[in-house]
């Protein structure tokens, strides 16, 4: 079975389409004669069809996420006389988030271009609503860190899709 589906969606003011999607389903039935089939036709195309419509849901609503980020704690590459205060900053993470961020701009002077402090002052950043400052440390931050799991690659990304929820809400704001 296959079902093709070819999706439009306009602005009922002025007709301008705002999405457009194909979005093709197949799926198979098989089945001994003699046997019934795990499913019916109507059961396959209607899982189809919701499918679908569930890809087409993630596309356009908005969505909220809860996540959780650490911050990063690695000391290596950082001169030993800052590595005690590093991890008292770290520390102080988990009950003044102001105050850790104040200590990590003044670390940042003190090592500049370290990538954990780049990494946990894109934190600060993102944490405080700053979104563009966020992206361009995780950006400064990604090749510091190397490959390999790198979270200031996935910041980065999330804080892009911030900025374009961002976006969208001003736009709509303007309507």
């Amino acid at each position: 079975m296959n079902v093709n589906a070819d999706l439009r969606l306009a602005r009922t003011a002025d007709g301008r389409i705002i999405y457009t999607t194909a979005k093709p389903k197949r799926d198979e039935i098989s089945w001994c004669r003699g046997d019934d089939p795990a499913r019916t036709v109507e059961e396959t195309v209607r899982g189809m069809i919701e499918g679908i419509a569930g890809e087409v849901r993630r596309d356009i609503a908005p969505v909220v996420e809860t996540y959780s980020i650490r911050f990063r704690e690695s000391t290596r590459g950082l001169a030993k006389e800052l590595n005690r205060p590093f991890k008292d900053i770290v520390r102080q993470t988990q009950r003044d988030l102001r105050g850790a961020c104040a200590a990590w701009k003044v670390m940042n002077g003190q090592a500049p271009n370290h990538p954990s402090i780049t990494f946990d002052l894109g934190l600060c950043a993102e944490a405080a609503g700053d979104y563009r400052e966020a992206l361009d440390l995780y950006r400064r931050a990604a090749p510091l860190i190397g490959a390999g799991g790198n979270e200031a690659v996935t910041g980065a990304e999330r804080v892009g899709r911030l900025i374009a929820a961002q976006a969208d809400d001003a736009a709509r704001g303007r309507r």
